[in-house]
């Protein structure tokens, strides 16, 4: 098994294994994103807008995304909102 404990040369933008382990903070944001969730059903979607390019997305894209999707897009800052979106107390 690959060991995970240094980023890849050219991984600073990519999404990695270490990448995700390292940023706790980001982290933290996703898991409470995704729990505050309450649907039951994966086919429960949400349409978004992309605003800023990603590795598959580019800017000004529109996609139809499950919102758990949805608030990981929303924490890697390439969409601004999404119909749904738990609020921050």
């Amino acid at each position: 098994m690959a060991d995970n404990t240094e980023k890849p040369k050219g991984s600073e933008k990519a999404v990695t294994t270490a990448a995700v382990q390292l940023d706790e903070k980001a982290n933290d944001e996703t898991r409470k994103a995704q729990a505050d969730y309450k649907g039951n059903s994966h086919f429960d979607l949400v349409d978004v807008e992309i605003v800023k390019d990603g590795s598959f997305y580019k800017k000004g894209d529109k996609d139809q995304v499950h919102p758990t999707v949805a608030a990981i897009l929303k924490q890697k800052g390439l969409i601004s909102s999404y119909k749904g979106e738990a609020k921050k107390d």
